[in-house]
């Protein structure tokens, strides 16, 4: 039997982990400033966490999301100084995982969290862009394709998901 993955908040220190993991997990193609990523954590820790690795200081995997306006995308390479006041929905920015830890849930557990989070917090609307071919695992997450992603690689993809009260059984 698999162990759920234990997860923890991301804080600014941990942005030398945020960076290998975007090499790791992305290439060259699609990493973003390290300063992008810390405005997540900064204006919105409670929708922000990482996977603990075995070793210490090491990261197998983060999430990062952020409330924003539901039908859009702050895009990549943003550094954000606020958040929108007319923010109605989550938008998970990113996850990123380890391939030496893929296949082992967290991905699904870091998304879980985000969904318990956003319930919490009131947001029944969970958006995202998925990249590099990847809206069939987010469809598997509950997520659903919505429109093209403007400013993203061809064949990115707005998406969403309904959660707490807005969720459709």
């Amino acid at each position: 039997m698999t162990s759920t993955p234990s997860l923890r908040p991301l804080h600014p220190s941990d942005a030398p982990e945020l960076d290998r993991l975007q090499r790791l997990a992305y290439g060259d193609g699609l990493q973003e400033p390290t300063a992008a990523l810390l405005s997540k954590i900064t204006l919105a820790p409670e929708f922000c966490f990482g996977a603990p690795a075995d070793a210490p200081g090491r990261l197998a995997a983060y999430l990062l999301a952020h409330p924003w306006p539901s039908q859009e995308s702050p895009g990549l390479a943003r550094v954000l100084t606020a958040l929108p006041e007319r923010a109605d929905a989550l938008h998970l920015h990113d996850v990123a995982v380890d391939p030496a830890h893929s296949g082992r849930g967290i991905a699904s557990a870091l998304i879980s969290a985000l969904v318990d989070a956003a319930i919490a917090h009131g947001f029944d609307l969970i958006t995202l862009v998925a990249v590099q071919d990847a809206a069939p695992f987010w469809e598997k997450q509950g997520f659903c394709p919505i429109r093209p992603a403007v400013g993203y690689d061809e064949g990115a993809l707005f998406m969403e998901r309904r959660v707490g009260k807005g969720a459709v059984s």
